[in-house]
């Protein structure tokens, strides 16, 4: 019998840098640029800011990239990050000789380990973005091992006041899901009630938003 293929490693950073430097096409995941436009728009309505702030996650080389400028007024409220270097500096490359140079007509660009929450604070702020642009990351995130970390972990987003009790608890290395360490390094980049759009192959990758997921158009969550 001939040996089974080897699924990809979706989880590699160095799987993406030699995919996206063999192939420097424009390439979408799942649907169209514009299949999330009518929640986007959703969701921008209704944190009634003037400027509110998009963060694209895991943005490849996909044209939808560029297709968010529609929704807003500046192209500077849109931030691009993905885990590769190679794509975020080919993309940002290409929007900028689109613009002629005009760097105030691009959008940002940001090499992020979202796994990695130093990683993710140095180019993005706590408490920033009012929604989060999602196309098929969380599958290639889900895709990656378990992440060993010290428990109780390093990040919150709860604001502890002076009057919390204080527990001893002794600290345990765990294995955690890595989409669910991604949705911790979220929280703590967005601003309260901000809306994760997630389009996915599956609404099971979500167990921790249980009674919050909504289905989206299409087969996608």
């Amino acid at each position: 019998m001939p040996p089974k293929a080897k699924a990809p490693s979706f989880g590699s950073q160095d799987y993406w840098d030699q995919r996206f430097t063999n192939n420097t096409a424009p390439f979408d995941w799942l649907s169209a640029p514009h299949a999330l436009d009518p929640l986007i728009s959703e969701a921008l309505e209704s944190v009634n800011e003037v400027e509110p702030q998009i963060l694209h996650i895991g943005c490849g080389s996909s044209l939808l990239s560029q297709h968010l400028k529609v929704h807003v007024k500046n192209a500077q409220q849109v931030h691009n990050i993905d885990y590769s270097k190679v794509v975020i500096d080919t993309e940002r490359k290409r929007e900028l000789d689109s613009a002629s140079g005009d760097k105030g007509a691009c959008t940002r660009w940001d090499a992020v380990d979202l796994l990695d929450h130093v990683s993710l604070l140095e180019v993005c702020a706590a408490g920033t973005y009012s929604v989060i642009v999602d196309k098929s990351t969380s599958d290639a995130i889900s895709c990656a091992d378990d992440v060993v970390y010290p428990l109780p972990y390093a990040v919150t987003t709860h604001d502890r006041a002076a009057f919390d009790p204080v527990v001893d608890i002794e600290p345990k290395v765990l294995p955690v899901h890595p989409l669910h360490l991604m949705a911790i390094h979220l929280a703590l980049v967005t601003k309260p009630g901000a809306k994760w759009i997630a389009l996915s192959y599956t609404a099971e990758r979500y167990p921790f938003l249980e009674g919050e997921v909504t289905r989206a158009a299409g087969d996608g969550k």
